[in-house]
C-alpha cells in the first residue's frame, strides 16, 4: 500500500538527506532512509513522495515511541489514538478509567501515573500489531502451520518465557519524567528485506536510531 504525501526532505540536520515524514502529523520527528519515492504530479504541478506500506510505517512509530522510556506527552497519546484508529473510549477501557478522565489526559488537564502508563503502552504496543499486514501474515501463517500440525499446544515453559519478555518489556520499564524543552524526540526508520522464496516483497518497516537529539 502507498500513500502520498507533500514532497518535504530535512536539510541542516542530524539525519539530513533523510526524508522527514511530517505528514504523519507526529510530535516528535520521523526520518525514513528508504521506501519513499518522489514523483511530479503534472496534475497539480507539485512533487509528491509515495510512502510504501503506509499502514505498516505507522505501526512501526507507535511501537517504536512507547518502547522509549521518555513519558508520554499529551500530544503524544493523541497522536497514538489517532494513528492507531481507536476511539478514546476504547483506550480508557484498556487502562481501566473513565472516558472523560482520559480525555483529561490527552488535554494534558491530568499526567498519567507510571502504572497507568505501563498499561497504556503495553496495549498500544498490541493493538498497533492490528495495523500491521506483515503481523497478520505471519498470524495466518501460524494458524496454517499449526493445523499441519495437528493444533500443536505450546508448551507452558515457552507461553511464560514469552509473557515474561513482554512484561520486562513494559512494566520493568524506567519512564523519564522530565525533560528539557529543547530536546526533541527523533527517530530514523529503514525498510530492511527479508528473502523469500516465492520472492514477494517482504520488506518492514524498523527504526534504526531513536535519540534525543
Amino acid at each position: 500500500m502507498s500513500q502520498i504525501v507533500q514532497h518535504d526532505f530535512a536539510g541542516g540536520s542530524p539525519v539530513a538527506g533523510h526524508y522527514h515524514a511530517k505528514s504523519l502529523g507526529a510530535p516528535f520527528s520521523v526520518f525514513l532512509t528508504n521506501g519513499v519515492q518522489t514523483k511530479f504530479d503534472h496534475t497539480t504541478g507539485k512533487w509528491v513522495t509515495e510512502i510504501t506500506n503506509l499502514p505498516g510505517l505507522i505501526a512501526a512509530v507507535v511501537r517504536t515511541r512507547v518502547m522509549h522510556p521518555r513519558k508520554l506527552s499529551s500530544a503524544e497519546l493523541r497522536f497514538i489514538r489517532e494513528a492507531l484508529c481507536v476511539k478514546s473510549k476504547d483506550i480508557a477501557k484498556d487502562i481501566q478509567v473513565t472516558p472523560s478522565h482520559y480525555s483529561r489526559y490527552e488535554n494534558g488537564q491530568k499526567t498519567m501515573s507510571p502504572a497507568t502508563e505501563m498499561v497504556y503502552r503495553a496495549n498500544a504496543y498490541l493493538r498497533s500489531l492490528e495495523l500491521d499486514k506483515y503481523f497478520k501474515r505471519a498470524v495466518e501463517e501460524a494458524k496454517k502451520e499449526q493445523e499441519k500440525e495437528q493444533k500443536k499446544e505450546v508448551s507452558p515453559e515457552k507461553a511464560t518465557k514469552a509473557l515474561s519478555e513482554f512484561r520486562k518489556l513494559f512494566f520493568e520499564m524506567k519512564i523519564i519524567p522530565v525533560c528539557g524543552a529543547d530536546e526533541d524526540l527523533t527517530f530514523v526508520f529503514s525498510r530492511e528485506c527479508r528473502a523469500q522464496p516465492s520472492g514477494e516483497d517482504d520488506t518492514e518497516w524498523t527504526d534504526t536510531v531513536d535519540k534525543a537529539a
